[in-house]
Parts: C-alpha cells; sequence; structure tokens
C-alpha cells in the first residue's frame, strides 16, 4: 500500500472549517455539468455513481447559475459529498460550495495526475484524509 501526499489550496473551508475531512476518495477525471450530471435527489454523478459523504475529486465545473443550485440541492437533500477537490477555479463551483457549505479546494493539475496515474485497475475504494491543507491518500483509489 501507498501512501501519497500533494498541497490543497483552500478556496472555501466551510462556515465552521474541520481540522480533517476523511472519507472515501471519488477521483472523477472529467469535467461534470452540474446541470446535467448531478442528481441532488439521488445524490449521484452520471446517473448512477454515488458522491454523499465521498471526498469528490474532478477536473471542475461548467454550466450557468443553475449549477451553484445543483450542488446547493446536493445538501438540501442530505446528499453532499464531504468536500469537493478541483483543478480549476470557476464562479459556479464556488458558489455553490459556499451556498451548500462544502468546503472546497483547488489541486494543481499535476498532482491530479499524479493521483490519477496511481489508480488501481481493481476499483478499490480508499481511504483520503485532507488535513493541514494536504491531501492524504493511502491505498489505491477507486476512479470513473
Amino acid at each position: 500500500m501507498s501512501v501519497i501526499r500533494v498541497n490543497l489550496k483552500p478556496l472555501f473551508k466551510g462556515k465552521e472549517p474541520h481540522k480533517e475531512i476523511c472519507g472515501e476518495l471519488l477521483l472523477i477525471d472529467k469535467v461534470i455539468s452540474y446541470l446535467g450530471d448531478i442528481d441532488p435527489k439521488n445524490g449521484t454523478v452520471f446517473g448512477n455513481i454515488k458522491i454523499k459523504d465521498r471526498i469528490l475529486m474532478y477536473l471542475g465545473g461548467i454550466g450557468s447559475t443553475v449549477g451553484s443550485y445543483k450542488i446547493y440541492g446536493l445538501a438540501v437533500e442530505g446528499n453532499a459529498p464531504k468536500a469537493l477537490i478541483i483543478t480549476y477555479v470557476d464562479e459556479v463551483t464556488v458558489v455553490g460550495a459556499v451556498l451548500a457549505n462544502i468546503p472546497l479546494f483547488l489541486i494543481k493539475e499535476s498532482d491530479f495526475k499524479k493521483i490519477k496515474e496511481s489508480v488501481n485497475s481493481g476499483n478499490n475504494i480508499v481511504h483520503a484524509c485532507i488535513k493541514d491543507e494536504v491531501l492524504i491518500i493511502e491505498g489505491y483509489i477507486h476512479s470513473y
């Protein structure tokens, strides 16, 4: 089992910042269209991938201001991820994270690629923690 550590830049720590955020890491090597790809009622992305209570790491989001309300809808429905980690900043994602009170972090593209390259073909779910603005991953990553 390997351990990966990468620095993150906090964009929104949450209204009551946590010292540590831990959970299953879900890496999605795609851009998410908030309007079409997220289902707040079911807490899924791309139809059937559960995001509730996971640390969701993805390239970033696209869409209009409705996207912010889709992210907020995840929180309203009780289906929010524990944190969002993205590779680029966009206003829709930032506003959605603030509305939903979901911690939001920025990761360097090179670090995203490094993590993606370590993905196990067995699709294992792994545990990850965000502590002191550092993402710590143990084992292999579940990726879509």
